[in-house]
């Protein structure tokens, strides 16, 4: 089996080689933290990892360790509860190495407590916001989403019942989690509790609960990396 280093990154890595000699087998080359365990299924090979929850995984393949890492899977979303996911006939073609990404915590996407009073125009001892992912725009490539606010006041006489104010908002995002722009929106829209998108660069927005999170990837490693000197100084470039 080919060793080599891999350099660090902010998201905890979890790597396995599988090696492709017969009888096949699996072996743990390194781990950060947690546990990962393997095991073979035919020609298949099952990963099983634990979550945490709101974190985000996702299992990336190569066949060689000198290529570029591919998703073997797009991102699971944590919950707390072990997760499996099976290669289909990963002993026959060769795949032979497998890592696990954990995401940086991912963003939780809301509006500013003045953006949702301009909104709705109340705020009895706070705004209380549920959000909802809708996508990326298809213009700005921006998360976008619904964001439903409600506040209670009290109507101040004996035995007068709270009045409730509520309202929902469209709201895009920036990669930060900053908001762009915000509309109220005449109607209260259809939303889905378990939503998931996925965007060309590995950029994921989810629904979990009454929130809505954002992940964006760590880069990978640069590639072809030079440096060359000059006097007291490095030029690097990749």
């Amino acid at each position: 089996m080919m060793k080599t280093r891999f350099p660090l990154a902010p998201a905890m890595v979890l790597l396995l080689g599988a090696t492709l000699a017969a009888p096949p087998s699996v072996t743990a080359q390194a781990t950060t933290t947690g546990g990962l365990t393997t095991t073979i299924s035919g020609n298949n090979i099952v990963l099983s990892f634990p979550t945490s929850s709101t974190a985000f995984y996702t299992v990336q393949a190569v066949p060689d360790l000198s290529l570029q890492w591919t998703n073997a899977q797009v991102g699971v979303q944590g919950d707390g509860t072990g997760k499996t996911f099976t290669v289909s006939n990963a002993i026959s073609v060769g795949k032979g190495f497998y890592r696990l990404w954990i995401h940086p915590p991912p963003l939780s996407l809301l509006l500013p407590q003045s953006n949702a009073f301009a909104i709705l125009g109340h705020s009895c001892g706070g705004i209380r916001e549920q959000a909802y992912a809708t996508g990326f725009d298809p213009t700005s490539g921006y998360p976008t989403g619904q964001v439903y606010l409600t506040t209670t006041c009290s109507t101040g006489g004996r035995g007068s019942p709270p009045a409730t104010f509520s309202a929902w908002a469209a709201v895009t995002w920036d990669f930060a989690g900053n908001v762009i722009s915000s509309a109220t929106l005449s109607t209260g829209p259809a939303v889905n509790p378990t939503f998931t998108a996925t965007d060309v660069y590995g950029d994921v927005i989810y629904n979990f609960g009454a929130a809505t999170y954002l992940v964006v990837p760590v880069p990978a490693a640069p590639t072809g990396v030079t440096a060359v000197q000059s006097g007291d100084q490095f030029q690097v470039s990749w």
